[in-house]
């Protein structure tokens, strides 16, 4: 399946492979060339991928990781050759890949349960917040000063996004997952962000189960912050793809192992580039080698 699904990514009047050769031939400027190419492999993407929903249902998530899958490898190997890659721009992008893959488990879930539903608004959440106070205090001679004085100080909050990875509704349960390739120094923000967002979760609904779900298995204290919060379930390694299981229904860790092979279906001169940079930018591409350990912690 998937040779045949590299040809359609590669080859043809609309494939990537001439597409290359034609920005390169007419020089066009490296952040114009990147954006057609991402463009011209989301587009076959999205054409591959209106065949899955005529599959049987427990052969769906294996055949979308490979479309998605295949893209990305030619994909990163194209945008390479118009605009070589630095580290940070390669793993924010295989951290986002990491996280696509991941997220076909919900897309094609075999579990009967899930009922994907948008996130609620911040500003709603505070107001409601906000109305439980009055409903405390009502009777209180300055109960109106008291609600203005909270609303004032908690209305910067509303720019809080409570976009997730993943919002869905699991036998009536509301869960919520993030998914992250892995935290690092720059993490601080991203972690108060979280903080907050799991706190406004708590009050809207205090039976909501938040999941952070992480590739890596070595992490930083900012991980550990919000272990130690406990709203957030967190998983790493081994445990994040067995509770992608748990709550989808799809083994997305056989799959990966089924369709990924970074190693083998990356050109020998791109896989040396990478192997090549001060920092061996390979180890991004290590997503089953890294799963040797297991961590869940509830």
């Amino acid at each position: 399946m998937k040779s045949r699904l590299f040809e359609e990514y590669r080859a043809g009047s609309d494939g990537i492979d001439d597409l290359v050769s034609d920005l390169l031939a007419s020089r066009t400027a490296k952040n114009k060339a990147a954006k057609a190419v991402n463009e011209r492999v989301n587009a076959i993407e999205r054409r591959l991928l209106e065949a899955v929903a005529t599959l049987p249902r427990a052969e769906r998530a294996t055949v979308a990781v490979a479309i998605k899958y295949c893209g990305m490898a030619v994909g990163i190997e194209a945008r390479n050759s118009v605009w070589p890659y630095d580290n940070l721009s390669f793993s924010r992008r295989i951290g986002e890949y990491w996280e696509k893959i991941c997220a076909c488990a919900w897309q094609h879930a075999t579990s009967d349960d899930i009922e994907i539903m948008e996130p609620p608004e911040f500003s709603t959440i505070r107001r409601a917040f906000l109305s439980r106070i009055w409903d405390m205090v009502g009777d209180h001679e300055r109960v109106e000063e008291l609600v203005f004085a909270v609303d004032e100080f908690t209305s910067p909050l509303d720019r809080i996004s409570m976009k997730s990875d993943v919002v869905f509704l699991k036998g009536g349960t509301c869960n919520v997952v993030d998914f992250k390739s892995g935290f690092c120094s720059n993490e601080r923000g991203n972690m108060d962000r979280l903080s907050n967002v799991g706190w406004a979760y708590r009050q809207w609904d205090a039976g909501s189960v938040l999941h952070m779900l992480v590739r890596q298995e070595v992490n930083n204290k900012y991980l550990d912050t919000l272990r130690s919060e406990g709203v957030w379930q967190v998983a790493t390694g081994r445990a994040a793809y067995r509770k992608v299981a748990e709550l989808t229904g799809v083994d997305i860790e056989s799959v990966c192992n089924e369709v990924i092979d970074w190693r083998g279906d990356l050109g020998c001169d791109f896989y040396g580039f990478l192997k090549g940079q001060p920092k061996d930018l390979t180890a991004y591409l290590e997503w089953m080698a890294e799963m040797a350990e297991e961590t869940e912690v509830e």
